[in-house]
């Protein structure tokens, strides 16, 4: 189960979506979270998304999204988890070729240096999307949200495309 910060990080960031060419941005914006305490905190979210797609898959199976974060700050921040209603677990994971043979694995920590951008791609790093619990068929969008060290979640809608 996700904090009820974080929760609330997603449902008042008032971040922008705006289609895009493979799938859809997530604009960087200031928002509003609520401390442990109940205190309210100001952050600006300087990580942003863009190019945001999955493939098609049938439900109960396994899918994967690709994107583009773009870190505009000065201080860089983490990609430490992700959340999906659309599948029963989704993580993002990294593809590695051992002794002539593709494997994947989990990365617990994506890192996201200020100022620099990191891809997930397919045949590289990428997030996956395990047990779907429904079918995801070309032009339907999946949202999920990457969860970060700084205590943000950045929401993405990645549209289902063909590789």
């Amino acid at each position: 189960m996700i904090p009820s910060r974080k929760i609330f990080a997603v449902c008042a960031s008032g971040f922008t979506m705006v289609g895009c060419g493979g799938g859809a941005e997530v604009a960087p914006a200031a928002d509003a979270r609520v401390a442990d305490d109940g205190s309210s905190i100001e952050s600006v979210v300087t990580v942003s998304v863009r190019d945001a797609w999955a493939r098609p898959a049938d439900s109960g199976a396994t899918s994967a999204a690709y994107l583009v974060l773009a870190n505009r700050g000065t201080t860089a921040d983490t990609v430490v988890g992700v959340v999906a209603e659309a599948a029963e677990s989704a993580m993002v994971h990294q593809t590695m070729q051992h002794e002539g043979t593709m494997h994947m694995s989990a990365l617990p920590a994506l890192p996201v240096p200020a100022g620099d951008e990191v891809s997930l791609a397919p045949l590289g790093t990428h997030v996956m999307l395990l047990r779907l619990r429904r079918p995801l068929r070309v032009g339907d969008t999946v949202a999920f949200g990457l969860l970060l060290a700084s205590g943000d979640t950045l929401a993405v809608s990645a549209v289902t495309r063909a590789p």
